[in-house]
């Protein structure tokens, strides 16, 4: 049956999947009626969509953020009742009528689905299930072709060398890949080739924001106000605030994992080199787990803050997190 859940944390390729399947099932003729997208349906709506019944000429693709039907979370989002007549409209989904659940994963958290539910029983029994996770730094024979697929996609040459390089600037995660190659193909115009320069010239914003990282959890705030108001000037604060979420959450993830692993126990578990941990866990050694998730929490509210414009000023949020973290 056309059933699908996709989930992991790395974005990029569940929309590369589903790009895929638009291709493929939609044949190009994509329209309000063949195609569309939901945000965590409630129950009726959801049983709505199962019972669709498919196009007089053609088949249709539905697809369905649910990451509330799939995670442990306090207050669930369907009954055990609900759930339970969703697993018999599953059973009666057409063969023309796809449908994707997608569980997108907040980057390092490690979550996955619960296994034990009986709305992921029955996709694992009708339909396919797929996890989507970003490649280890040291995945190069996996990571190397991808990232070279993207870069042909927007007609840049780039070599393995340097797609190494962009990697060890920014990471594996494909959609901070993909921004970067999208910045060089633009620093680049008219050429398409992509030389070190070009890569050392837009990593020097990417070796402030983690200069600026270092300054936060110094809890060197003047500093950190400079360094930022000057950062400010280069790059969008959404760039900055979402580079410096990622880390602090890695952070995060490390001095709680660290409390019963070894150094390489956690270099395999969280797909870094031990070198790096051991700068990173003396970085770290200072600050309790319980104010490293403060400020993890402190920057999650900026962001919304600055996004829903209840705060328009970047810096004034930034010292909220300063401020709020007890780092000032």
């Amino acid at each position: 049956m056309p059933l699908y859940l996709f989930w992991g944390d790395e974005d990029y390729l569940i929309d590369k999947e589903i790009s895929k399947l638009k291709k493929n099932v939609l044949k190009g003729d994509i329209n309000a009626l063949n195609y569309k997208r939901y945000d965590n349906p409630k129950f009726h709506e959801l049983e709505s969509i199962l019972r669709t019944t498919p196009m007089l000429f053609g088949d249709s693709l539905h697809i369905i953020k649910a990451e509330k039907y799939f995670l442990n979370q306090k207050k669930q989002h369907l009954t055990e009742e609900e759930f339970a007549e969703v697993t018999k409209d599953l059973e009666l989904v057409s063969d023309r009528v796809h449908i994707v659940f997608t569980c997108q994963i907040p980057r390092g958290e490690n979550k996955k689905p619960d296994a034990r539910k009986k709305i992921y029983k029955t996709l694992a029994k009708l339909g396919t299930i797929t996890q989507f996770s970003p490649f280890k730094d040291y995945e190069d024979w996996q990571y190397l072709p991808v990232i070279k697929q993207i870069a042909k996609e927007k007609e840049i040459e780039i070599s393995d060398n340097l797609i190494k390089n962009l990697v060890e600037t920014c990471g594996t995660y494909l959609l901070d890949i993909d921004s970067q190659l999208e910045k060089l193909k633009l620093y680049a115009y008219p050429n398409k080739k992509i030389t070190q320069d070009m890569i050392n010239k837009i990593s020097i914003v990417n070796e402030d924001v983690f200069e600026l990282v270092d300054l936060l959890v110094e809890g060197n705030c003047e500093s950190f106000i400079d360094k930022l108001t000057n950062l400010l000037e280069k790059s969008h604060y959404l760039e900055i605030i979402g580079t410096i979420q990622t880390m602090i959450h890695r952070f995060v993830q490390l001095k709680y994992y660290s409390q019963n692993m070894t150094t390489y126990e956690l270099a395999s578990k969280l797909g870094q080199k031990p070198k790096r941990i051991e700068i990173d866990l003396a970085k770290i050694s200072n600050l309790s787990l319980k104010k490293l998730v403060q400020i993890k929490q402190n920057l999650t509210i900026a962001e919304f803050k600055l996004k829903s414009g209840e705060i328009s000023d970047p810096l004034l949020a930034f010292e909220q997190v300063m401020l709020g973290g007890k780092l000032c």
